[in-house]
């Protein structure tokens, strides 16, 4: 018998042919990456005829075909002997991270149904593969999100131990609150952190209240338009009567001199002073004017609920003076 076949044929067939038609134990709990302890029961005859041919492809050095239905197997009938077969194919095939993982389970499955011997083996190929592969450690922000690693479920967040993969390129993909993928590149015998922000990146930041003018700068703005605009009234009511008096003063022309005592020359002077100020104020009024109706535009499109209203300020003329009055909110 060829040596590779040798190592498949004895397990199933010998030593461990009575555990794999054994009476069905109990399932037991596990929180191990191999999952609760199988029932093993007399195989189905399914399982018996993928077996058959599984150990077929074996003797003709068809490795991955062999492992593909020793899985077959397994999953119609699971035993501890068959993920030993499992792993010896997964070597072969030069998938070393299945094959840790299936020995592993081995192990941990058949317990003390596995003699010293196969013990033994299997325990120096698990050593051997360990340098071989590489773990991943993924590490997520929120609990409960399904991780992938090259399209194959791996489990859920948080995992309690590192993830074996074969050295190379890997894709790791975690689905939570949202979806996030990541290319990493695992070299052997080496141990990667990746690390997933879920939560933290799909908070949104708080946005902190819209830009708005103090009500001081607005209410002051309104208060210096209005002085400027009433004060542009008056100087230009002031120039206007100026010159409306000067067109009832009697002037011949250059030719002849005002008389003196008149006040002619004074009158001119005070309503070219009075016409200059008032040009002067209006240009004022149009600037502090169409600054304060900015600011209340502004405060009106960036509306704070929080915010106090601006004061109300109204300006009104009597006899002797200008005066203003404000309404306080």
């Amino acid at each position: 018998m060829p040596r590779r076949l040798a190592s498949f044929v004895p397990v199933y067939r010998a030593a461990a042919l009575a555990a794999f038609l054994a009476v069905p134990r109990s399932q037991v709990a596990s929180a191990s990456p191999c999952g609760p302890e199988p029932q093993i029961s007399e195989p189905t005859p399914e399982a018996r005829e993928i077996y058959k041919t599984a150990l077929e492809l074996v003797e003709k050095g068809r490795f991955a075909e062999a492992l593909a239905a020793f899985q077959r197997a397994y999953e119609r009938s699971p035993s501890y002997v068959i993920l030993y077969n499992v792993g010896k194919a997964a070597a072969l095939s030069g998938d070393g991270a299945r094959a840790l993982r299936a020995y592993q389970c081995h192990l941990e499955h058949g317990g003390a149904a596995i003699d010293a011997t196969q013990h033994s083996e299997v325990t120096a190929e698990i050593a051997r593969l360990r340098g071989e592969v590489g773990l991943v450690v993924i590490e997520v922000d929120e609990s409960a999100a399904a991780i992938e690693i090259d399209g194959k479920a791996v489990g859920l967040s948080p995992l309690e131990d590192p993830v074996i993969v074969n050295p190379g390129k890997n894709l790791v993909r975690v689905r939570g609150s949202r979806s996030e993928a990541r290319a990493i590149d695992v070299e052997k015998g080496a141990r990667l952190v990746v690390k997933f922000e879920l939560a933290t990146k799909g908070t949104t930041k708080a946005v902190g209240p819209p830009f708005r003018f103090p009500g001081a700068v607005v209410g002051i703005s309104w208060v210096v338009a209005g002085l400027l605009g009433v004060s542009t009234a008056v100087t230009g009511s002031l120039a206007l009567a100026g010159d409306k008096d000067l067109e009832n003063d009697v002037f011949l022309g250059p030719a002849y001199a005002p008389p003196q005592g008149s006040g002619l020359d004074d009158k001119i002077e005070r309503t070219r002073t009075l016409a200059t100020a008032t040009d002067v104020l209006l240009t004022a009024f149009c600037i502090t004017g169409s600054a304060a109706i900015s600011f209340s535009v502004v405060n009106a499109v960036n509306k704070d609920e929080a915010a106090p209203p601006a004061p109300k300020v109204g300006a009104f003329v009597v006899p002797g003076g200008v005066f203003f009055r404000a309404e306080l909110p």
